[in-house]
Order: C-alpha cells, then structure tokens, then sequence
C-alpha cells in the first residue's frame, strides 16, 4: 500500500505566532492572589522598612504608618484579586521622602533581557489600576530598590476615578549600567505613591542614579485615597500581551521560593520537621520546605507558646527560644530551648496547643 502525503509548509502562523505561550511574565504574584502573611487583613507599614505584604510585593517608606496595604476582591473582569493601598493622612512628602509598592525580580531571571550589553532588549510593563483619585502618576523600572545605578522613570494617567484601566509602557533596553546577576536583585520595578522632588527625574529615558518618577504621584497628599493594582507583568519586546493566568498552585510554590508559612491547622497539629534532642536543653527539628528558596533563610515565628516540644521520654514542654541552628535552602535545622527537661538522645516532635494558632515562617526575599 503506498499512502499519499500531501507536504505542508510549516509557519509560525498556522502553529503559534511569535509570541511566547508560556514563562512571559517576569513577575511573580502579579494577579496578586496569594498572600501567605495577612491573608486578607489590611497591613499598617510601622517603620522606614521594606515590608512585604502580598506575597513577592513590599510597600516602603521613610515615613512609617501613613499608609495601609490589603488583598482584596475588588479586581477587573477575569481577576479575583487586587492589592489595595489606602493612604491613612494627608501627608506632605519632603524632597528626601519616598513612597512605594514595589516588587523585585532575580538577576538570573532577566538574563534574557541582556540588559547592560550592546544587545539589550526592549520590554513591556503592563497593568490594571484603579485609584479615587484621577491625574498623572508615576512608577520606575530600577536596577535595584535601594541606590540604583539605572532608572527608567515613567508616568501613567489614571483618567476615570474608581474605575479599572489597563496601562502598557514599553522600556527601551540599557545598553549600559550595573546589572546584577544570579540570585540577587536584578530588576526592581517602584510604583510610586507620592515620593519627594529629590527623585523626580524626566520620564521615559534612562538615568544614572535613583528616579522614582518624573512627579510625585497623588496619593499620599490625599487622606483616604485608595489604589489598587492586579494584573502585573513584564514580558520582552515592545507588545503588552494578554495577563499570563498561571494556577494558584504555580503561583504560590513560586512565592514559597521567597516566603514559606508552615501553620497550624488544628490543635495538636504535628509539624511535617524530624526532631531529637541533642541533650537534655531542649530539641531540634529539621524542615523539609516544599521548594528549594532563593538562599538561606532567616526565620520567624508567631509565639513561644504557640509550640510545645513533644519528646519521646513523654515530657511536653513549651520552649524558651527558638533559633536557626543549621541554614539550608531546602531543609534547614531549628532549635527549640527548653533548659534540664528532656533526656539527651531522646525522640522529638513538635506541637502546638491551640488550633490554628502557631506558625513558623522561613524568609528569603530579596532586600
């Protein structure tokens, strides 16, 4: 039997065309929908810190509680959530004040952008906004949060107060500049929210040093102002694609590189961490973290008496610190103290004595 094959020219129009399908987005979290830190409470920033709020995203300020962050569900058409700022008093920014929400993207995932070569490539920033108050506001792509040495200020206009608006900027590529590479923090992309006149520099061109914007956006001035943002991406080329809808699963084993919770689900709950006791000051537990995290972390915690050490010799005890004894970006080694109680080489568990109540968190976000 001889079979007929009709021969068929191959073309990127009748497979895909050029554009990217999948990993476009070089922003984590942009839709905004995981938020392993406050769920759905709004958060007051209570110091000039970085602090991040929904996951992979951080408001800053050197003005501590003058502003509040929170997930919610008011969100665009094929989006449930959104982040929501709200400015807690009409505050006059200094010319050295800043304000911002803010995310940050690993060296080693902009590789592809050859940014700081002759090769640099052009990029797109897309986004969904919403704010009470109408006018110019500002934002900045930066080589890094704190002292750049690259800046791309730009200015969008919100013209409809309360009402949600799709917003594209197209960067053209540094051909120069210091760009980090590896796991640190390689791009950093600043949406203003009212900084000084000392960074305000012209918009859509490139800048040796720190711009946060070509003008201070109309927020912090304005009490009770709200903005909220979903819907983020950044994605190579001079196109504003489609938002890349990634699962929730995805998503948030991509933030647990950054930020891990492990909580409590219920009283007696056991941690998913092996632990003996050492001697008899108290036990250590060894985690097993669902991702491998961008470097070692530090840790946190919700309480001492949120835990109980359970070891084999049947003694319960709740212990007096708890520190990082061995680091591992997968597995690290925690010590719960608990001074002459238990016997050295005995088995050990860890408990918590109230239902969802306790947890542990291991952090990893660049700063």
């Amino acid at each position: 039997t001889v079979a007929n094959i009709t021969a068929t020219t191959v073309t990127s129009t009748n497979i895909v065309n050029s554009t990217q399908l999948f990993h476009r987005n070089k922003v984590h979290n942009g839709s905004m929908i995981i938020s392993q830190r406050y769920g759905t409470t709004a958060y007051t920033s209570p110091n000039s810190s970085k602090n991040y709020t929904i996951d992979r995203w951080a408001y800053w300020s050197n003005q501590a509680s003058k502003a509040s962050v929170q997930q919610v569900t008011d969100a665009p058409v094929g989006f449930y959530n959104s982040a929501k700022c709200t400015s807690l008093a009409a505050t006059t920014a200094g010319n050295g004040d800043w304000f911002g929400y803010l995310t940050s993207i690993e060296g080693q995932d902009i590789y592809d952008l050859a940014q700081g070569t002759a090769n640099a490539k052009n990029f797109t920033l897309s986004f969904y906004v919403k704010s009470s108050v109408t006018g110019t506001w500002a934002g900045a792509i930066r080589a890094k949060a704190s002292s750049p040495g690259r800046s791309y200020p730009f200015n969008y206009t919100i013209s409809s107060a309360n009402t949600w608006e799709r917003k594209s900027i197209t960067i053209s590529g540094s051909t120069d500049g210091t760009w980090a590479t590896g796991n640190s923090e390689g791009m950093n992309i600043w949406f203003d929210l009212g900084t000084g006149s000392s960074f305000h520099q012209t918009a859509n061109q490139w800048y040796s040093g720190n711009a946060t914007g070509s003008s201070a956006s109309p927020f912090i001035a304005v009490n009770g102002a709200t903005w909220l943002i979903t819907g983020v991406q950044l994605e190579v080329g001079d196109t504003a694609t489609s938002f890349e809808h990634r699962s929730y699963g995805d998503e948030e084993r991509r933030c647990q590189r950054y930020y891990y919770r492990q909580s409590a689900e219920h009283q007696y709950m056991r941690y998913d961490c092996n632990g003996q006791c050492p001697s008899a000051n108290g036990a250590q537990f060894v985690f097993s973290l669902p991702v491998r995290q961008r470097a070692n972390a530090t840790i946190g915690y919700s309480a001492l008496g949120d835990f109980y050490i359970y070891a084999s010799n049947l003694q319960s005890k709740t212990p007096t610190a708890i520190t990082l004894s061995a680091g591992s970006t997968k597995s690290p080694m925690l010590s719960f103290d608990k001074s002459s109680t238990f016997s050295a080489g005995a088995g050990a568990h860890l408990t918590v004595p109230n239902a969802e109540q306790g947890h542990i968190e291991f952090i990893s976000e660049i700063n």
